[in-house]
C-alpha cells in the first residue's frame, strides 16, 4: 500500500499543510490565476519535508497535461520534494498515458505512484510500463482495477520483474488477468533477477492453475516477502501446492504473508495452511485465511 509522506499531505480540492490557516488553501475552481493541475504547490511550505500529492478523481484532462509537464521539467525545490503521487480514477486513457510515461522517464525523485481506478488497458499499461525498465526511483506502483488483461501481463513481466531491480511494491488487484495472465506473471517471478517484495494479485481470476503456476515460482524467487491472493476461487489443489513451496525442507525462506482469504479451501487444506505458520515461525509471520 502506499504511504503518506511524512509531514505534507496536499489534496486536489484544496492545498493543505498541517497546521496552516485556511487562507493557505487554494480552491482548484479558481482558474483566474495558474492551471488546477499547477496549484498543488501553492500551500507547501518551504523545507525539507517530502510531499504527497493527492490529486484522485480530481484531473480534468487538460490539468493532468499540465501537471504531467510541470513533473518532467520543473527542478525547482518542491518538485524534488514531491515523493508520492495519486492521481487515480482520473480516466486516464491511452491518450494521456504518454505524459504519465514522461515522468517516469524523467523524474528521479518519485517514490511512489498510484494509478489505479483508471481505464487504462492494455495498450497504455504498454506505455506507462516501458520507462520502469530504466527507472531508479520508483518504489511503489499500483495499477489496480486498470483494465489490464493478458496482455498486460506480458509487458509488466519484461519491464518489471526482469528489467527494473528498484521497484518493490506493485498492485494488480482487480485486473482480469486470469490463470494465464498469473503464469505469464509467474515465469518471470521466479527469475533470481526479480527483486520484487509485495505483489497483489487480489480478484484477479486466476484460479487454481493460477495459484500453481505462482508457487511454483516462489520456489526459486529470493525476494518476495508479500503475496496477496485473495478471492481468486483458489481450492485445496492451489492451496496446497501454496503450502507445499513454503513448508520446511522446501526452498523458499523468504516468504513472510500470504493473503488468501475469500478462496475455496476446504477445512483439510486451511489445517495445511494454519500448520504451515505454526512450523515456519521464525521466518512466516502471517496467514490471512478467514472470510
Amino acid at each position: 500500500m502506499l504511504v503518506a509522506a511524512n509531514n505534507v499531505v496536499v489534496h486536489a480540492n484544496n492545498v493543505i499543510v498541517p497546521g496552516a490557516p485556511r487562507r493557505a488553501r487554494a480552491n482548484r475552481n479558481d482558474r483566474s490565476r495558474s492551471p488546477p493541475g499547477a496549484l498543488w504547490k501553492r500551500g507547501v511550505q518551504p523545507g525539507r519535508d517530502p510531499v504527497h500529492l493527492d490529486l484522485r478523481d480530481q484531473l480534468p484532462p487538460s490539468d493532468l497535461a499540465v501537471l504531467c509537464a510541470d513533473l518532467q521539467v520543473s527542478n525547482d525545490e518542491t518538485t524534488r520534494r514531491l515523493t508520492s503521487l495519486d492521481i487515480g480514477n482520473n480516466k486516464i486513457g491511452v491518450g494521456r498515458a504518454q505524459g504519465v510515461a514522461g515522468i517516469l522517464s524523467s523524474n528521479a525523485r518519485l517514490r511512489h505512484l498510484r494509478l489505479d481506478d483508471n481505464n487504462l488497458g492494455n495498450s497504455a499499461i504498454h506505455k506507462i510500463i516501458v520507462p520502469m525498465a530504466s527507472n531508479r526511483s520508483l518504489l511503489t506502483l499500483s495499477l489496480a482495477r486498470a483494465g489490464m488483461t493478458l496482455g498486460g501481463c506480458e509487458h509488466i513481466a519484461e519491464h518489471i520483474f526482469i528489467r527494473n531491480r528498484d521497484l518493490r511494491t506493485l498492485d494488480l488487484d482487480g485486473n482480469t488477468i486470469g490463470a494465464k495472465g498469473a503464469a505469464k506473471l509467474a515465469t518471470k517471478l521466479g527469475s533470481r533477477t526479480c527483486q520484487l517484495e509485495e505483489l497483489m494479485l487480489n480478484n484477479t481470476g486466476i484460479g487454481n492453475v493460477g495459484a500453481v503456476a505462482l508457487a511454483d515460482a516462489l520456489r526459486t524467487n529470493r525476494h518476495l516477502h508479500v503475496l496477496k491472493l485473495e478471492g481468486n476461487s483458489i481450492s485445496e489443489i492451489g492451496g496446497e501446492k501454496l503450502r507445499d513451496c513454503i513448508v520446511p525442507l522446501r526452498t523458499n525462506r523468504c516468504l513472510r504473508a500470504l493473503y488468501v482469504k475469500k478462496n475455496n479451501f476446504n477445512d483439510a487444506t486451511k489445517r495445511l495452511l494454519r500448520a504451515m505458520v505454526n512450523n515456519q515461525g521464525d521466518v512466516f509471520r502471517t496467514l490471512d485465511l478467514e472470510r
